[in-house]
């Protein structure tokens, strides 16, 4: 598995599907995705179908591969 990555260090892709953590430790699915030319988010939930977490996002990586039959 994949270490966590520091959101000082390095952003996701634009788009790109994460697990995130924040402040509190929470760990949840989230997107990366622009807004404008210099604003970027993180997006709970598939593109943003819940609220935007942004600033609380202080670590991410990538989603693991599913398991293979």
């Amino acid at each position: 598995m994949s270490e966590w990555i520091s959101v000082e260090d390095k952003v996701p892709d634009i788009l790109d599907d994460v697990l995130a953590t924040n402040e509190s430790g929470s760990v949840f699915e989230a997107s990366y995705w622009a807004v404008g030319e210099f604003v970027s988010k993180f997006r709970i939930g598939r593109l943003g179908i819940k609220a935007t977490h942004d600033d609380t996002v202080t670590h991410w990586m990538p989603l693991p591969e599913p398991p293979q039959e």
